[in-house]
């Protein structure tokens, strides 16, 4: 059974999951909290960052504006409530 399991998934799969494996996460903002803009400038420029981060701009700008104007009305709703 470990060598189909093995076979499928790469030879060093089974080792791999004992290891300690790391894996860079980019994560967003908590409900409530709203981002004007994303940008990772600090981090990329630290001397330990080995992967900087980038962001690819939309250039759908209207499109942006008009879902950040939902978002609002909607952390503005949950505010009113709680």
């Amino acid at each position: 059974m470990i060598q189909a399991m093995r076979g499928g998934l790469g030879d060093n799969f089974i080792i791999n999951t004992h290891k300690n494996n790391r894996m860079k996460v980019a994560l967003s903002p908590g409900d409530g909290l709203l981002l004007e803009k994303v940008c990772y400038d600090k981090y990329n420029k630290l001397p330990q960052t080995q992967e900087p981060i980038h962001i690819k701009f939309v250039q759908g700008e209207q499109e942006v504006n008009d879902f950040r104007n939902v978002m609002l009305e909607y952390i503005a709703s949950r505010e009113i409530k709680s």
